[in-house]
């Protein structure tokens, strides 16, 4: 599994370097998120990361605090063109994320009037829209749309000053990976899927790692789980894997009689704070 891990982690790091065409700064209106990353808006969130920005700054020039973002090499090379033309382009290539920064000449003002799809950081914005709504600049890192879908997901799923995610939306990210392989259009090997789905239940400690194999034993009892996973503002707000023992132990396995109270548990913890 180590090998395989050290391959997949060399094949998509190969892949980085291959399609990151580096960072620019883009206007801050040109950032669009698809609907389902809108969707997830949590103002706690936003709340959170302001006031780590009022601490220590947005600090958007380390690499961590970019955000990465799709575009076509017909959209760069004309946005590179124009910022030639307009004397906002001071190096002959884009300084790569992985390379020093050149304070410098900095980094080149790109503009995307049609704007570019960013795969995560709608709360990052959010809050420094918030905290200064005189910025009209964040660091983007530009990848080719012709990456691999495993890219894009481990590009989307990359965490860096977000918020911890929950017990419900790990759950969610590890069906979603056991059952990706049975699709039709799936784009990612099974081999693939379940290293994923690894990569995902190692942010489960031991004892939450334990609780969570024996509710997949039950099956009955998981497909309660399972169908409210389709509510994920009520799942994630809810779910704790700390508490599966307490369904358990009601041996209530009819999946009518088990959605009910699994809907009820949810409820009842959903202000719970996580137990370790």
């Amino acid at each position: 599994m180590k090998a395989q891990v050290h391959a997949e982690d060399l094949r998509f790091e190969t892949e980085r370097r291959l399609f990151c065409k580096g960072s620019a700064l883009v206007k801050l209106e040109s950032l669009n998120w698809e609907e389902n990353k809108i969707r997830q808006h949590d103002p706690k969130n936003v709340l959170r990361l302001k006031k780590i920005f009022e601490k220590d700054g947005c600090r958007s020039l380390k690499v961590g605090n970019h955000i990465p973002a799709i575009v076509n090499q017909h959209h760069l090379d004309t946005a590179i063109e124009n910022a030639k033309q307009n004397k906002t382009w001071n190096t002959g290539v884009l300084p790569s994320s992985y390379a020093t920064i050149d304070s410098e000449n900095g980094y080149p003002e790109l503009e995307f009037p049609g704007g570019i799809i960013c795969l995560h950081g709608f709360h990052r914005i959010q809050a420094g829209k918030e905290l200064r709504p005189a910025e009209k600049w964040w660091i983007v890192d530009l990848y080719l749309s012709e990456i691999s879908y495993e890219m894009r997901a481990i590009l989307d799923e990359e965490y860096s000053n977000e918020d911890r995610p929950c017990d419900g939306q790990i759950y969610r990210k590890i069906l979603e990976y056991q059952y990706l392989p049975q699709k039709a259009d799936a784009l990612v090997l099974p081999a693939t899927c379940v290293s994923f789905e690894m990569r995902w239940r190692s942010r489960f400690n031991e004892s939450r790692q334990k609780k969570l194999r024996g509710l997949f034993r039950h099956r009955l009892v998981a497909a309660g789980f399972d169908a409210l996973t389709k509510i994920p503002a009520l799942f994630d707000a809810g779910m704790k894997v700390t508490t599966l023992h307490t369904v358990m132990a009601t041996r209530c396995y009819e999946v009518s009689r088990m959605l009910c109270l699994t809907n009820l548990l949810l409820i009842l913890h959903a202000g719970d704070t996580a137990l370790p």
